[in-house]
């Protein structure tokens, strides 16, 4: 998959245009690099087009944070200029994109990490729950 394939899967299934839809995933991805421990940051990030793998290798800190969907949600928000709501549609859209690119094995261990929030937005899409997502916002 392409750094574009994988925008335009993101904006077909936010309902957001090219642009907001590369800021948004630029954003999850960054928010997403930060709560993963840095071996798997490399792994999902092998799997993912170049502009993806670095977006995702930025959001990289020395010690996983914690944080929640609305977390991420807000910051994707303000990277793209919309609302909370916006955000998370972004942030689901983003996931699921990614999902679809990685290996079982690497989403495994990654959700093993996330939050249960977070965990079911990091499946490819028709797996498990695929419901819209609701932020505490």
């Amino acid at each position: 998959m392409t750094d574009q394939e994988l925008i335009s899967v993101v904006a077909r299934r936010s309902g957001t245009g090219a642009d907001e839809a590369r800021a948004g995933l630029q954003a999850t991805l960054e928010a997403v690099g930060t709560r993963l421990a840095g071996a798997l940051v490399d792994e999902l990030a092998a799997a993912l087009p170049p502009d993806a793998a670095d977006a995702l290798r930025r959001g990289r800190t020395p010690e996983p944070e914690h944080g929640s969907l609305t977390d991420i949600a807000e910051r994707v928000a303000a990277a793209t200029g919309t609302d909370a709501t916006g955000g998370a549609n972004l942030v689901q859209a983003s996931s699921r994109a990614v999902a679809e690119a990685a290996d079982r094995d690497v989403l495994d261990r990654i959700r093993a990490q996330l939050p249960s929030d977070l965990q079911r937005l990091l499946q490819p899409e028709g797996e498990g729950d695929t419901s819209a997502v609701h932020t505490g916002a």
